[in-house]
Order: C-alpha cells, then structure tokens, then sequence
C-alpha cells in the first residue's frame, strides 16, 4: 500500500511538473497573440494532469480460472518487499505528509493574520467594506461568500472614475471565482510542497490572473485606459 501510494505521488509529481513547464513555455506566446484571458485559462492543465493521474487505469483482461491455478503452482507468491524497502516508503510517505501538513498550516496562518488585519472592517451603503488600513487591498475575500474589502484611503487616493474602474476589476474576480483558482492552487502546493516548480509556476499564475483581468477591465472600457493604468499604478505604490 505505502508502494503504490509514493508510486502515485511521483507520476503525479512528473505529470503536474510537464504540465507547469508546458504552460511556462508557452504562456508568453499565448499572451501576444491570444490574450491573458487564454495565457491564465492555460493554467488548468495542471490541476487536470493531476486529476487524470488519479482516474483508474483500465482493467487488463481477467485470466481463466485454469491459467491462475496454473500459474500460481508454478511460481509461487515471493515477497513483493522487504522490510527495509517497506520501511524506506513509509518513511518518505510520513516526511511527505508531515510537509504537506506544515505547508497547509502555513497558508492557514497567513490567510488568518490578513483577514484579522480585515476583522473591524466596516459595510458601507453599497454593499461593500471598508478597511482600517490600506495594505494588501483593495481585495477580495471569502470562498463562499465573497465580499469586496477596500483600503481606508480608498475614497482619497482614487478619483471617481478609478474608483469605479478598480470596483470592476475586483467584481471580474468574483464573478470568475478567482478565489476558488487560488484555493486550487495553494492545495497543490501543499500536497506537492517539495517541488520548487510548482510554487514558482503559482507566482506565474497569480500574474497572469491580474492580466487576465486588467484585460478584461480595458475591454470593457476601452477608453478609459489612461485612467486604469493610473489607477493601478497608485494601487502598486501603496502595497
């Protein structure tokens, strides 16, 4: 059993590292002559090629009952391992889930200590929150109710027209269930924490969220461009 479960986590470590180079190889391409919107959508290959390493392999043709006997008179059952190999994969199999176990606590943790900095945020008439402080945000937050979390300054630093080109950027993120990507992604990380590629492709795929949906803010306003890129320049100065 130990075996055949670190046998599973290394063809599922090669597949999702092939599928994260493939989309690192390709994401710029993708990007110039396809747009971010597909370049971000490129990066469900990963979370598919972990998903089809763990769908049953097909079943081999069952043998008649006559050809088992036979074959197990004439080559009797022989220990598949011994007791050090049994040892060695239940040992790699615990390092794994104690890493897999930290990496989770981690993310708990951080997610934790931003959403108490967001704790005394307060709703305002449209629906929205207001921080009392300024960093990290504007943000989306919550999984299954998701609410829009904006910094203290928000009023002050934007003019009315990036106010409202900034609320589009984050409802985009709502209505296209980033959150739930971004909870896809921080699993992988966990159960693959000793896999440099994959969190370095995380950060990649991050970026290439926020261009998926800066594009789809200027398509939707194409001539408010100048403003956007205002907009988010002072959101970058503030972080």
């Amino acid at each position: 059993m130990s075996a055949d479960l670190l046998r599973l986590l290394l063809e599922t470590t090669l597949a999702t590292s092939a599928a994260a180079l493939l989309v690192l190889a390709l994401r710029r391409l993708l990007m110039a002559r396809l747009g971010a919107r597909v370049a971000y959508a490129a990066w469900m290959l990963v979370p598919v090629s972990a998903l089809a390493m763990l769908l049953p392999a097909p079943q081999a043709a069952t043998m008649p009952m006559a050809r088992v006997v036979q074959a197990v008179a004439l080559h009797p059952l022989q220990p598949v391992q011994s007791a050090a190999s049994l040892s060695w994969t239940s040992l790699a199999l615990a390092l794994w889930a104690l890493g897999a176990v930290a990496t989770v606590a981690l993310f708990v943790r951080q997610q934790w200590r931003f959403q108490r900095r967001l704790a005394d945020s307060a709703p305002r008439d449209d629906g929205l929150r207001i921080a009392r402080t300024s960093e990290g945000l504007p943000a989306v937050v919550g999984l299954l109710r998701p609410r829009i979390v904006l910094p203290a300054d928000f009023d002050a630093r934007y003019d009315a027209t990036e106010r409202e080109l900034i609320l589009c950027h984050e409802r985009i993120h709502v209505a296209r269930r980033d959150l739930w990507a971004n909870a896809v992604a921080a699993a992988l990380r966990a159960l693959f924490w000793f896999n440099p590629l994959l969190h370095h492709a995380a950060r990649r795929f991050r970026r290439d969220q926020e261009l998926a949906c800066d594009e789809r803010v200027v398509a939707r306003h194409p001539q408010r461009r100048r403003s956007y890129a205002d907009a988010m320049l002072k959101t970058q100065m503030a972080d």
